[in-house]
């Protein structure tokens, strides 16, 4: 079945690969238009993707590894005659395994026959928002080990605030605690949770004028620009509170997302044939991991309430 995604993951980074992917055995499928609505309903959905993850899309989910550099060569001046000394560089590679996430549902036949509002559509929602819900959480808070690899535990600490909510000074300095290539990458951007960005909105910079700027690309799903950087919005970041990591500033595109398969919407009949309801479960293996742990995303850690 071919995919046609049209979903852009963010206005500042390319959009999520389009791959031919075989579908499963078993009857009941429903057709692609209805796997169509539920990519982009998780494209919105997950501030991990929207901020400029990169997405792996596997027909299978055997184990996998993302070949990642530790360190470089080091070039130095030889004298003439000289030996030419040895460096070379340092490579590892990072396990990226994917987790079964699912769920079941059942409607009863009276309203599989007789809605008279778009009842695939209905279910779409359903799918996605619990999909979405469950492994977005885990990209932020994954332990790693039985749910996918999250970004708390993952990245190093760039700034410790004096206060639980950031000042100005904090944002400049988590910024530039970055290495300055992954700063300046297209897919940098900012992570946040809703309280946390209702106190940057009220920061201001040494002239007066709103840190946060509205300004943005329609379509990015991004809630403003900090610096000159998007802004996302996740749920599982945790707020402001004491020794918590609040906010995640860097290069996002150095955590992947595999996607193993297509998603699994099947339906039976027969599973609650003696309630006369129609089962439906939705089935995906996800799995995510930062490969690049060498500082190219960084945390802000609040500090004691004031």
């Amino acid at each position: 079945v071919e995919i046609p995604m049209t979903a852009r993951r963010s206005g500042f980074s390319p959009g999520l690969e389009a791959r031919s992917l075989s579908t499963s055995s078993g009857g009941g499928l429903v057709p692609s238009s209805f796997y169509d609505k539920v990519v982009q309903h998780l494209t919105e959905a997950n501030a991990v993707i929207a901020a400029g993850a990169t997405v792996l899309a596997t027909e299978t989910g055997e184990p996998m590894s993302v070949p990642a550099s530790t360190a470089f060569s080091v070039a130095q001046i030889v004298p003439e005659g000289g030996v030419i000394p040895a460096s070379d560089p340092s490579l590892s590679t990072v396990p990226l395994p994917v987790h079964k996430y699912g769920f079941r549902t059942a409607i009863t036949y009276e309203l599989a026959t007789d809605a008279r509002f778009d009842l695939l559509d209905f279910l779409a929602r359903q799918a996605a928002e619990a999909l979405a819900t469950a492994f977005s959480g885990h990209f932020i808070q994954g332990n790693g080990s039985t749910e996918p690899a999250g970004l708390l535990d993952s990245v190093t600490v760039g700034k410790t605030g004096a206060a639980a909510t950031p000042t100005y000074e904090d944002l400049i300095d988590l910024l530039h605690s970055v290495a300055s290539p992954y700063a300046r990458s297209d897919r940098s951007a900012w992570i946040m949770s809703n309280a946390t960005l209702a106190s940057v909105r009220k920061l201001a910079d040494t002239t007066g004028r709103p840190l946060l700027d509205f300004e943005v690309p329609r379509g990015t799903g991004a809630a403003g620009m900090l610096l000159g950087r998007p802004v996302f919005i996740d749920a599982a970041m945790p707020d402001p509170e004491e020794g918590q990591r609040t906010i995640l500033f860097g290069d996002f595109s150095r955590y992947y997302v595999r996607f193993a398969g297509s998603m699994r919407f099947e339906r039976s009949d027969d599973f609650a044939f003696d309630s006369d309801l129609i089962s439906f479960r939705s089935l995906w293996r996800v799995g995510g991991v930062l490969a690049d742990s060498t500082g190219s995303i960084k945390a802000f850690v609040s500090g004691p309430a004031a």
